[in-house]
């Protein structure tokens, strides 16, 4: 059975986009057919439930700043760190179809009110599992989260519980789109995401690579 690893390869974003609303994190959705021939869907949090990637110009000081030098709305990926960029690698039969969800944080709060409202799965689904290394799929995780690796797994864990009654905030949704597998390369390799969001055009480059056994 092949692993199927999502990488994320770029982000551009409208110009227009107001300065506040230029805090990002994305939310992924991956449809997939499993070793029974089932539908299932995997969930992953980028680049963290307790990060985000900081794109407002006036914070370009800060280690999560990812805009290039120019200050272009996009995402300079020699800012971003290989291990952030995995989206998710799963051992699957193939893929059905993605969506990527594009989120403004409030910084001072409602994270994970927002992770609930958009991908309320992905709290059931992950809570109690570690997150394996990275290059692997592991067997020792518990059955609903078995041959699925992402970035959300270890991070539900360790905020799931602190915050997720207490966080409030105002997050906002900027994009959703979707891809099914006819769209996506047959064989692995680049893609994009794009069309139009809050404020403009938005483009999510994709990186999907298949290993088989």
């Amino acid at each position: 059975m092949p692993t199927f690893e999502l990488t994320l390869e770029g982000f551009e974003f409208p110009e227009s986009l107001e300065e506040p609303r230029s805090t990002f994190r994305f939310l992924v959705d991956i449809r997939y057919i499993d070793m029974d021939r089932k539908y299932a869907t995997a969930h992953a949090v980028l680049p963290a439930l307790d990060n985000y990637w900081e794109c407002e110009k006036k914070h370009n000081q800060k280690p999560n700043f990812v805009r290039p030098d120019d200050l272009s709305a996009k995402f300079d990926m020699d800012k971003i760190d290989v291990w952030d960029r995995l989206i998710i690698r799963l051992r699957a039969k193939d893929i059905d179809s993605l969506q990527v969800k594009v989120i403004d944080i409030e910084k001072g709060g409602g994270l994970l009110d927002k992770v609930k409202e958009y991908a309320g799965p992905l709290i059931q689904s992950f809570i109690g599992t570690v997150k394996p290394s990275i290059g692997r799929v592991t067997e020792a995780v518990p059955t609903f989260a078995q041959n699925v690796l992402g970035d959300a797994i270890s991070d539900v864990e360790s905020l799931a519980l602190a915050k997720l009654a207490g966080m409030k905030g105002e997050d906002f949704l900027l994009f959703k789109r979707g891809k099914r597998r006819g769209d996506i390369p047959p064989t692995g390799g680049p893609f994009f995401i794009e069309g139009r969001g809050h404020s403009g055009h938005y483009s999510v480059g994709l990186n999907l690579r298949i290993e088989e056994e």
